[in-house]
């Protein structure tokens, strides 16, 4: 990181991964759940946060229609970049 000072080192960060987490992980599991819906042209995000061995574990699903990347829009492609990766579903 270039800044000053670091909210959080290296170490701490590293310190915070809990490995891949799936839903299934989630089940019977007390669950607080984030919304943020898409006006029209925007992604929309479910977050997912509960707590599994006394740390926070945050599961997010990104979403976005298909037909917007076919638009020209200033951030579109990184959009479809995310979805073809699997990292935002394309609806």
């Amino acid at each position: 990181m270039s800044s000053v000072s670091k909210w959080l080192s290296d170490a701490q960060w590293t310190a915070c991964n809990f490995g891949e987490v799936k839903l299934e992980d989630l089940r019977g599991l007390p669950v607080w759940a984030g919304l943020d819906l898409a006006s029209v042209r925007d992604v929309s995000c479910l977050v997912l946060l509960t707590m599994i061995d006394d740390k926070y574990v945050c599961l997010p699903y990104f979403w976005t229609p298909k037909e917007l990347h076919s638009l020209e829009v200033e951030g579109t492609s990184r959009l479809y970049w995310l979805g073809k990766r699997g990292l935002m579903e394309l609806t």
